[in-house]
């Protein structure tokens, strides 16, 4: 049980930090996400194009989805992987 609060606390706290050093770049930038996504798109296409498809349709998908979305997601998948755990011990 210790270990699976620890997982959670540190995601929570890894997701966080993310979100503020995001907003502070975003403020620092005076740009806005709509276009700073636009000029980060030809590197991303660039850094994508030797790499697996899932590499590609990841950005894809997380570039498309909120920020919400994406901690819930991750989030989900923690928990089922300690449930998937739980049930291999008991």
């Amino acid at each position: 049980m210790d270990s699976a609060l620890s997982a959670i606390y540190y995601y929570t706290v890894g997701a966080a930090l993310s979100e503020a050093s995001w907003q502070a770049m975003a403020r620092q930038s005076a740009e806005s996400e709509e276009e700073w996504a636009s000029r980060l798109g030809p590197y991303l296409s660039t850094a994508t194009q030797d790499h697996p498809e899932s590499l590609t349709d990841y950005v894809k998908r997380s570039a498309s989805s909120s920020t919400g979305q994406r901690f819930r997601d991750g989030l989900e998948c923690m928990v089922s992987g300690m449930d998937q755990m739980r049930s291999m011990n008991s």
